[in-house]
């Protein structure tokens, strides 16, 4: 097993080569990332602000003598926008793909909606209380008044 890693290893070192060119800072000017930026992570959505349209970025690349090709920075109505960044150096290639998307503008009241309590009805506390005086009653009768009659 150990064998085929070594052989691997040195066959084809540019399945083991890691990344030597990155972003390694990234900024939106007119919008926000989705997630906070790390240089691992290729995949990312922009927020743009309502009126924007078109990606205003500022980045440092790891090497500054590579190629760095943005495509694609417009934001379109009703389309898939995907903004892409590549950078090249010799063989080496590293992409970034973000998905555009506007923020929308949520609107605010300024009024206060006052909910109203309910009414009580006026017959609610005389009934509660006549409903209450028949219950004693008919309590009291089945509990002494009719114990009484069957035994006479």
């Amino acid at each position: 097993m150990i064998r085929w890693f070594l052989i691997l290893f040195l066959l084809f070192p540019q399945l083991v080569k890691a990344e030597t060119i990155y972003l390694e800072e990234f900024e939106v000017l007119n919008g926000t990332l989705s997630i906070p930026y790390k240089k691992t992570n290729n995949l990312y959505t922009i927020y743009l602000e309502s009126d924007a349209t078109k990606v205003e970025v500022n980045y440092k690349v790891s090497d500054p003598e590579a190629l760095v090709t943005i495509q694609n920075a417009e934001y379109k109505e009703n389309e898939e926008n995907k903004m892409t960044i590549e950078i090249t150096k010799e063989k080496e290639k590293a992409t970034y793909t973000f998905y555009l998307e506007k923020q929308e503008e949520a609107q605010v009241f300024k009024e206060t909606i006052e909910k109203e309590e309910p009414k009580i009805s006026p017959f609610l506390i005389p009934g509660l209380l006549l409903g209450e005086f028949f219950l004693i009653l008919f309590c009291f009768y089945f509990l002494f008044i009719h114990k009484f009659k069957k035994r006479n």
